[in-house]
């Protein structure tokens, strides 16, 4: 982006000052929603070694485990439909703001409720409630896309799937040490005040704010009107590799991302748990153990993802991360040892980077610049549901038949979506 601000004007003179200081502002833009993201994942995964410990606090059997996990997502499947498509109205920078601060809120409530001993349909109402604000994530996503020359793009979204995997780093182990240090209830209110900080650093220094409908107003430093290039793409061309219309290639990304997300919510539901049942791991062991992990899902999303997209293309990335995912999904469930544990786990860790920064890659394909909104919250609902209805069932799943058997299914599950990329990608290749 920095190359782009030398390009010369059509009346061969350097650009002007203005010009120079607008990209300055939307790079500078870039890196502060990342960051924003960084600390709001970061109150989430301070809170991943203390799953177990709050299902002792509410005594819940492994069946309904998924409960704890279920709530937020049920809540965000009605955000989804409302904050994104909002944000194409009025922009993206109040709608990031709202969301992360009413979530940050919503999470120091629950820290008081565990703190002072309500019951647990008032702290599931609290994650319902929590999870009903919660619109940031496609809605950054869209902002990305509007600010980011389509050529960066696989770059920018590589990069904001590593803020992510960098808070994974940080968060287990801040939490686990939190847990022995502190209680169950401050670690929680920890999550909130750390989305609220992103919040406040949104607000503050978000000064290049895409205006409604995803449209840059002012010429880039090349001298090419943004605008009317959005007008050319919201023209019916699709270039997306899984579909020839915008229905059809929509609607295949998001069945792909409910099928992965249902079988990744076992990860997410239970791998901490079965780390404490089966391997007898301890909050800060198991803290130690996602940091770890977080660490080589890092270096993918760093160094990998960008390389591997531009050699083989960004449809077999996907299919190759949904591959990697299933694959470590069914070693976690049939491994008996702590080492073939953590060994599944990293390829685990090593497909998600791969599959989920392709998902809004190939969206942008597909959808018009006034739709992104839209069409991110519209794919982030359907991934909620697969996130509502997978710990549920898989927990009945689980106390009935055991892990082996819970994520064995899930593997499966996870092994379609792989099948259905690449079939709906050669039935592409194939079209004239």
């Amino acid at each position: 982006m920095a190359a782009a601000s030398a390009v010369p004007s059509p009346d061969n003179e350097p650009p002007s000052v203005e010009s120079s200081l607008s990209w300055s502002r939307k790079d500078i833009g870039v890196w502060v929603v990342l960051l924003a993201v960084f600390l709001h994942l970061l109150g989430f995964t301070v809170t991943g070694p203390i799953l177990p410990a709050l299902t002792e606090h509410f005594n819940l059997p492994h069946a309904k485990v998924g409960y704890l996990t279920s709530s937020y997502p049920l809540g965000m499947f009605f955000a989804l439909f409302v904050w994104p498509k909002l944000s194409d109205a009025i922009g993206r920078k109040p709608v990031i703001v709202f969301s992360l601060l009413g979530v940050g809120i919503g999470f120091v409530l629950q820290g008081i409720a565990v703190a002072r001993g309500w019951p647990l349909w008032t702290f599931l109402a609290l994650r319902v409630a929590s999870g009903a604000l919660a619109g940031a994530s496609p809605v950054v996503k869209a902002y990305i896309a509007d600010v980011t020359p389509s050529k960066d793009l696989p770059k920018y979204m590589g990069w904001r799937e590593a803020a992510c995997t960098l808070a994974f780093i940080v968060g287990p182990t801040l939490g686990g040490f939190l847990f022995t240090t502190w209680s169950l209830a401050p670690v929680i209110s920890i999550s909130g005040w750390a989305s609220i900080c992103a919040a406040l650093l949104v607000a503050y220094f978000l000064t290049e704010d895409t205006p409604p409908g995803g449209r840059v107003s002012a010429k880039d430093a090349s001298g090419v009107d943004a605008a009317a290039q959005a007008d050319e793409l919201a023209e019916p061309c699709f270039s997306c590799p899984l579909g020839t219309s915008l229905v059809v290639a929509v609607g295949t990304i998001c069945v792909v991302s409910f099928l992965y997300n249902t079988g990744q919510a076992t990860y997410d539901a239970f791998f901490t748990v079965m780390a404490s049942s089966k391997f007898h791991l301890t909050a800060q062991q198991i803290g130690y153990m996602l940091t770890g992990l977080a660490m080589v899902s890092l270096g993918v999303s760093a160094f990998g993802f960008a390389a591997i997209q531009k050699r083989v293309g960004i449809t077999v990335t996907s299919v190759l991360g949904l591959t990697l995912v299933a694959a470590g999904l069914a070693g976690i469930g049939f491994t008996s040892s702590p080492l073939g544990f953590i060994v599944c786990a990293a390829v685990y860790v090593v497909g998600v980077p791969l599959y989920t920064p392709s998902v809004p890659i190939l969206l942008m394909q597909c959808v018009p610049p006034a739709k992104r909104g839209f069409i991110m919250g519209l794919d982030s609902a359907v991934n909620t549901v697969g996130r509502i209805m997978g710990p549920i069932a898989f927990g009945v799943l689980y106390a009935a038949q055991g892990a082996s058997a819970c994520f064995y299914i899930a593997s499966v599950i996870v092994i379609c979506a792989a099948l259905f990329t690449l079939v709906r990608w050669l039935i592409v290749l194939r079209s004239p």
